[in-house]
């Protein structure tokens, strides 16, 4: 049976995905419908092309890839508490179907782990899409080279290519931001697994995903905090390896929760 069909989430996560959309565009669309191209301060210049001017330059990918990395702070976490209500569902259901087969039951946690794990991925990138759609048919589909060329410390590996190619670095960044959700979402379950209630594992992740990382940011081991997963494109000058640094939090916690599990 495939345990996923039972989510009653599916359009709620399109809704967040619209949401996250809207904190995006909001500023741009509410200046754009405030703006008065008639105002008599403007002083002779053309304030309808002021104004166009202005649209644009607000659907344009790199404003939009810098609203991205505002919002997803909010949006990303709500994505992993979606995921685990999901889970925390279907996981009752698959006890149902397999009472007194324990071997079946785990193989079908770790599937059903695998599946919902997609949802927030398919999110994402959704409203990449939308975004560069929005861009292109504006006719703003382009990165500024200064937005990315000092993205990875200069000579180091792959700074050759994603320090001077839009098209590498905006296609590095949305695989690494999804894989680094996926990871998210499965890391979210297996919390629950160690819990098995679903509002202790939420407040579990959010003190992991927000307090835990902001005690690392205080030490200075911002490269391990488990937010640099979402954000770490923000900073610049840093090695490739770096975006992959805060895993090494995430599998020293999946071990404690497995010792901590046997011991119980």
């Amino acid at each position: 049976m495939r345990y996923t069909k039972l989510s009653r989430l599916k359009f709620i996560f399109l809704l967040v995905a619209i949401i996250f959309l809207a904190a995006i565009y909001k500023d741009v669309i509410m200046e754009y419908i405030k703006f008065d191209p008639t105002a008599t301060d403007l002083g002779g210049i053309d304030g309808y092309s002021l104004r166009r001017d202005f649209l644009l330059n607000g659907l344009s990918l790199e404003t939009v890839m810098f609203y991205f990395n505002t919002e997803k702070i909010f949006f990303f976490p709500a994505l992993m508490l979606l995921v685990l209500k999901d889970y925390s569902d279907i996981s009752r259901c698959i006890v149902k179907w397999n009472i007194g087969k324990n071997n079946k039951y785990s193989k079908e946690l770790i599937k059903c782990k695998f599946e919902l794990s997609i949802y927030p991925v398919i999110t994402y990138l959704f409203c990449v899409l939308v975004s560069l759609l929005i861009a292109y048919f504006a006719g703003v589909l382009t990165l500024n080279h200064s937005y990315f060329e000092f993205f990875l410390v200069k000579d180091s590996f792959g700074s050759d290519l994603f320090n001077n190619s839009a098209i590498a670095y905006t296609v590095l960044r949305v695989f690494i931001t999804a894989l680094m959700l996926y990871i998210n979402a499965v890391f979210t379950m297996c919390i629950y697994d160690f819990v098995h209630n679903y509002l202790r594992a939420g407040l579990l992740y959010l003190a992991f995903i927000i307090i835990l990382s902001v005690l690392m940011y205080n030490l200075n081991l911002w490269y391990i905090s488990p937010m640099t997963s979402f954000v770490g494109f923000t900073y610049i000058n840093i090695y490739l390896f770096m975006l992959f640094t805060p895993l090494i939090t995430y599998a020293i916690c999946l071990v404690l929760m497995k010792v901590k599990k046997y011991e119980l």
